[in-house]
């Protein structure tokens, strides 16, 4: 990060003792500061645009981080029950609980 500022310190007198430590940035063009990076994304979907393949990655993701929210903090994991309306119940608390 040195090479994006400039950095001055200012003495006193005897030049002992710092009074003073001025930087101003100064970003060197090309390089991360300027130009972070790009996303890319790519799709076998021909017929789409770059605003609706931006939005679903971007709902792909939110889904992703409430299937994580499910299973870790609400503690949906494997269900382990005999009839299929006790995991229906227990599914649907969970989701109520989301």
């Amino acid at each position: 990060m040195a090479q994006h500022y400039d950095i001055t310190v200012q003495t006193d007198e005897t030049g002992q003792c710092v009074t003073a430590v001025r930087f101003t940035r100064n970003a060197r063009p090309g390089s991360m500061v300027t130009h972070p990076g790009v996303c890319c994304l790519r799709s076998n979907w021909t017929d789409w645009d770059e605003e609706a393949l931006w939005c679903t990655c971007f709902m792909l993701t939110d889904c992703e981080a409430v299937f994580h929210s499910l299973k870790s903090e609400l503690g949906l994991r494997p269900i382990y029950r005999h009839k299929p309306i006790r995991a229906e119940g227990r599914l649907f608390i969970t989701v109520i609980a989301y």
